[in-house]
């Protein structure tokens, strides 16, 4: 890869890492605890911290897969399927600099076919 592309790519990276911890920040601070007096205002509350909590969850992958796409960067790993070491098409690393998975394989992985290596499928028996 040449140094100019790489520092693209790395540009890229950087900003979708602040865009995900601008928006970290706003989930986390929309997590109140706090005890209202009115039952029907606390179950409100509460599915406001519900929403925020999973929308944080979402945004800590999607921050673990943007550190581990510069790690690969660096280690001129970049670019490769995490699942079947085919490169990842030009255009879904410029649509998705995070990605992970060609789009075959993406494909498998959201329709549960994928599974992480220390990941047991429930249908399989231990």
């Amino acid at each position: 890869m040449k140094k100019k592309e790489k520092e693209v790519i790395l540009g890229s990276l950087k900003a979708r890492e602040l865009s995900v911890a601008v928006e970290m920040k706003t989930a986390k601070n929309g997590v109140r605890y706090e005890r209202l007096p009115d039952e029907i205002d606390q179950v409100g509350h509460n599915m406001e911290n519900i929403i925020n909590i999973s929308r944080l969850d979402r945004l800590t992958r999607i921050m673990r897969t943007i550190l581990e796409a510069r790690s690969r960067l660096e280690s001129g790993e970049y670019g490769e399927c995490q699942n079947c070491d085919e490169m990842i098409a030009p255009a879904r690393l410029r649509a998705i600099p995070e990605a992970e998975f060609c789009i075959r394989c993406e494909e498998q992985k959201e329709q549960n076919l994928l599974h992480e290596p220390d990941e047991v499928p429930e249908n399989i028996q231990v």
